[in-house]
């Protein structure tokens, strides 16, 4: 996939939001317990948010604090 847009980027988003809450199951069949995860993503694009490899680990790292703080799931730097 080669996404165009922000809103191609929240589609993936979305969809690896989802991917990462369906509840997994961790033990033996009989005495297993179902875990439950919760992703917040950071979303930066090149160049928009950096040129360089750390620019863009701190734009998207910034980015998921604050959807970790929102509790959006994901935000865009």
């Amino acid at each position: 996939m080669d996404p165009k847009t922000d809103a191609d980027i929240t589609v993936v988003a979305e969809k690896i939001i989802k991917a990462i809450q369906v509840p997994c199951d961790v033990g033996d069949p009989h005495s297993a317990i179902s875990v439950n995860v919760q992703a917040s993503l950071g979303i930066a694009m090149f160049p928009k948010d950096g040129t360089t490899a750390d620019a863009l680990t701190k734009s998207a790292d910034a980015a998921m604090y604050r959807a970790k703080r929102d509790g959006s799931g994901y935000a865009f730097a």
